[in-house]
């Protein structure tokens, strides 16, 4: 049987060593060093906007261009320091409008015209649940990628059950876009 939990990286972490799970699908970005992982894919972070955004029809977006408009912070760990250290790398300061610890919420505030939002998710569908249509452009600047992982412990080996999870993982995530394609 197959049981699936979801809650934050640091959670997911602590579960792998209680050894509570098996795998976890977790970004490579502070990842515990006593975990092994498998790489599924690269992701590359996007803007996310309002279809009626002024920059919504650009190809690519800039970060610098954005950063005096609201952006909503998708605030859980570790997307909260992917966008530090993004930010860092450009060396901006962008206009905090609102912190959001749901995905879909943060979906939603972009959707009404609230700001924009960074992330590196990209869900295959460009409606929030609130049926408002959002546009993702990749970032015109250069920031660094990050690598989806399907991570276990060290001291472990996985098993048939796990590798036959990896592998539909890694098949799975294989179509969906990333925006280097």
């Amino acid at each position: 049987m197959l049981e699936l939990a979801e809650y934050s990286q640091p959670e997911l972490q602590r579960d792998l060593h209680d050894g509570v799970l098996e795998l976890a699908l977790l970004y490579d970005y502070q990842l515990d060093a006593d975990l092994e992982y498998i790489e599924v894919r690269t992701l590359y972070p996007h803007v996310l906007m309002a279809e009626d955004h002024r920059f919504a029809k650009d190809e690519t977006v800039s970060l610098t261009a954005l950063a005096n408009e609201p952006m909503i912070l998708f605030d859980v760990p570790p997307s909260r320091e992917n966008w530090e250290r993004m930010m860092s790398t450009i060396g901006i300061e962008p206009m905090l409008g609102h912190r959001t610890h749901n995905f879909e919420l943060t979906r939603c505030l972009v959707g009404r015209g609230l700001g924009y939002a960074v992330l590196f998710q990209h869900p295959t569908v460009d409606l929030t649940y609130e049926g408002r249509r959002v546009v993702a452009r990749p970032i015109e600047e250069n920031v660094p990628p990050i690598q989806l992982v399907l991570a276990y412990p060290s001291r472990t080996s996985l098993t048939a059950r796990a590798h036959a999870f990896a592998d539909f993982a890694i098949a799975a995530l294989a179509g969906h876009p990333t925006h280097r394609e």
